[in-house]
């Protein structure tokens, strides 16, 4: 599978490597003027058949809106959208999500599933912000938004998160601070993330809004985390350059 936004104003959906592409548009109007472009996506698939998304809807409106695709068959031609956050910032901001799926002890994952993203762009101290969504596969029934970092940037903020969660009280984050130029890991010792075990600085002069991913496959304890070093005296010995850290 694979999502895009395209340079119009679709969200596209594609299902490959079968005989042909069948392709969707779970959302037929993500922005305009090109702003949803500028938008980071997000999925993940417990099963063929059962694809969640999360993206930033009405870019170019006063309130953006991160929303969630509960996608109902293989090429998510009928899903069920649930607004998550209805007004995540001023027009052209995005909420940079990212989400992962795990069970909650029950072995259903897909009803279960973790959103990190940044809340509040537009009010001068942007916060990063998860979602827990409780037992409900279109996630309209959810913990409620979580605060964890209250000021990862002003209004010209562009936030990128990444989540990976071995276990339902074990997610770890990984996101941009541009407040302070950083790289910052979050390791959530709750369901909901309302607790943490650590906040740790990985890269104290990133420069701004860098990319980041983060990977636990091997384990809790033995995650991989990449992003982008804008600094020479950042986590990398070069400026402009890609960071690995394990």
């Amino acid at each position: 599978w694979v999502l895009s936004v395209s340079g119009t104003t679709a969200t596209n959906f594609y299902k490959c490597c079968t005989d042909d592409w069948a392709i969707t548009e779970p959302d037929a109007d993500a922005g305009a003027n090109d702003q949803d472009g500028t938008s980071d996506i997000d999925m993940f698939c417990p099963t063929e058949d059962n694809c969640k998304i999360v993206y930033t809807d009405d870019i170019d409106t006063t309130a953006p809106i991160l929303k969630f695709v509960d996608c109902n068959d293989a090429t998510c031609s009928s899903p069920t959208i649930t607004s998550l956050d209805t007004d995540i910032g001023a027009a052209g901001d995005q909420a940079g999500p990212s989400i992962f799926c795990v069970s909650d002890g029950d072995g259903v994952v897909s009803d279960n599933c973790k959103i990190a993203f940044g809340d509040g762009v537009d009010d001068g101290t942007a916060t990063l912000t998860m979602i827990d969504c409780t037992d409900d596969e279109d996630c309209s029934t959810n913990g409620g938004n979580i605060g964890i970092d209250t000021d990862i940037g002003t209004s010209t903020v562009v936030v990128h998160t990444s989540i990976y969660c071995p276990s339902d009280a074990d997610c770890k984050i990984i996101y941009d601070d541009s407040a302070s130029n950083d790289v910052t890991l979050v390791d959530c010792s709750s369901a909901t993330c309302n607790t943490r075990d650590a906040i740790t600085d990985l890269d104290t002069n990133a420069g701004t809004n860098p990319k980041t991913a983060i990977d636990c496959s091997p384990g809790a304890d033995n995650c991989k985390v990449v992003w982008h070093d804008n600094s020479a005296t950042g986590g990398c010995l070069d400026a402009n350059s890609l960071c690995f850290a394990d």
